[in-house]
């Protein structure tokens, strides 16, 4: 699968579930659709978005050390001697 494909594809899971979630919203009862409710879910965004940061930046920082240690030899950011 090519990245366009997949990239299409996940567009059109996220107009679906949006598309859903509209139908879904004239038939739940009022009490779901509350301020308490519509707090609840900011939280939960909020967490999500947060634990996703974190994720991401473990990975940039995981993958900057491969590439110093592939570049350098070590972590340290001193290349090796190689001269004999």
């Amino acid at each position: 699968m090519g990245s366009l494909t997949i990239s299409l594809l996940c567009f059109a899971c996220i107009v679906c579930g949006a598309l859903i979630g509209l139908c879904i919203r004239r038939v739940l009862p009022e009490h779901h659709l509350s301020e308490t409710t519509w707090d609840s879910i900011k939280i939960g965004t909020g967490l999500i978005a947060t634990l996703t940061a974190l994720v991401l930046g473990l990975l940039v920082s995981s993958a900057k050390k491969l590439l110093r240690y592939v570049n350098f030899g070590d972590c340290t950011g001193r290349r090796k001697n190689y001269s004999a």
